[in-house]
């Protein structure tokens, strides 16, 4: 009998939780019936392939489901598995990894290494936005990394980039965010040398 009623409580439970589930989706429509996806009220873009252009929707909304709330979405300060995936989707790497494992093009668009990989030159990206429309300069590069590591912040992942000359020093008060190995070159260019 006992075997019997913890069957049919399982039961009733995985209902309950799949009916919850099934109550907490939206619907993804527009009122109209349209595609959700397109608009007629906004102009066109460029497709990233480069074939025809689309029509964007008056209103971009990005969908994410998570298992917890994010303690934060600081990218100096986070670590924590959940928060790293909206951060990943809401930063431009400076570059990423093509099908192929190669660096490819990100924020930034050219990569050069010496030939011992300690001093690393980068292009910034022509046209490269802050989320405000405000243009992503080479000296907002620089500070993201003095940030990372300034003592102040405390950052918990800063020893990832111990490896840039001086970083640890940074870090640890011992010089000052000008003798951090991340700087501009130009407009441009940032120079990142390594230990």
């Amino acid at each position: 009998m006992k075997t019997k009623f913890k069957k049919v409580v399982s039961l009733a439970l995985a209902l309950t939780m799949f009916l919850s589930m099934a109550a907490c989706g939206q619907k993804n429509e527009s009122s109209t019936g349209e595609d959700p996806t397109t608009s007629t009220t906004e102009g066109q873009t460029d497709n990233a392939g480069g074939g025809e252009a689309e029509t964007l929707a008056a209103e971009q909304v990005f969908g994410f489901f998570l298992n917890n709330e994010p303690g934060t979405l600081d990218p100096w300060v986070n670590n924590n598995g959940e928060a790293s995936q909206v951060i990943a989707a809401l930063h431009e790497p400076m570059l990423r990894r093509d099908e192929e494992g190669n660096w490819a093009p990100g924020l930034m668009t050219d990569y050069v290494a010496n030939e011992d990989h300690t001093v690393h030159t980068l292009t910034l990206r022509e046209g490269a936005k802050w989320s405000d429309g405000t243009d992503i300069t080479v000296d907002d590069i620089v500070y993201s990394y003095q940030r990372a590591l300034d003592q102040e912040l405390g950052s918990s992942i800063a020893y990832r980039y111990f490896p840039i000359l001086n970083a640890e020093e940074c870090y640890n008060g011992e010089v000052g965010a000008e003798e951090l190995g991340v700087k501009a070159v130009d407009e441009s260019t940032i120079e990142i040398t390594t230990s």
